[in-house]
């Protein structure tokens, strides 16, 4: 197991553990595939589709690694990460090898909601940071980037976007995101794909 692995499974035990029976919620790590690119987004988006259901409802009966990999197989499926793989195709970065996704929180909500943000969640997002040690971070959610407080503490750079829903998942608003990422990142406009 190696030290981002070590760092989801303490928080995954300590939000599972009987004194937060309470808040009981399965969280849902991060894709880390890479360091050049951290994208990180709001928190993952609940199941609404009829596959997406069927997958999950034995969800609470899963092993730790069993739950991660149904996440991580249905979440690539996602607009949100097909959105991210777009924007990487355009600047010529592999996804696969390259970059990395995470959320600030890391459960669902009900219908969605604005999640709140924790103290756990932002000291859980740094150590993911350091771990992964990425060129740049790429908050895919204005809410995000506003509570996360600890970005002062890297030598990174951080950069700010709408959420892609706000936006439609729309092409023209990833081709500007491409751009921006590819000028403020190398010096040089995104050439058309």
């Amino acid at each position: 197991m190696n030290d981002i692995d070590n760092l989801y499974k303490i928080y995954y035990d300590k939000y599972l553990s009987i004194e937060n029976i309470s808040k009981y919620r399965i969280p849902l790590m991060g894709l880390i595939n890479g360091n050049e690119l951290l994208f990180v987004g709001q928190n993952p988006g609940a199941p609404f589709k009829k596959e997406h259901h069927e997958q999950f409802s034995n969800f609470t009966s899963l092993s730790y690694n069993e739950q991660q990999a149904l996440f991580k197989s249905s979440w690539v499926q996602s607009l949100f990460i097909k959105f991210i793989i777009k924007i990487c195709d355009s600047i010529d970065i592999d996804f696969n090898k390259n970059v990395s996704v995470t959320n600030i929180v890391k459960y669902w909500t009900a219908n969605n909601a604005r999640p709140l943000v924790t103290s756990d969640d932002k000291k859980l997002l740094a150590c993911e940071i350091k771990i992964i040690n990425p060129k740049c971070v790429i908050f895919l959610s204005r809410y995000a980037y506003t509570n996360f407080e600890h970005k002062d503490k890297f030598n990174i750079q951080f950069l700010s976007y709408d959420h892609p829903a706000a936006h439609y998942y729309s092409e023209k608003y990833m081709k500007s995101i491409a751009n921006n990422l590819r000028t403020t990142l190398y010096g040089k406009e995104t050439t058309e794909k």
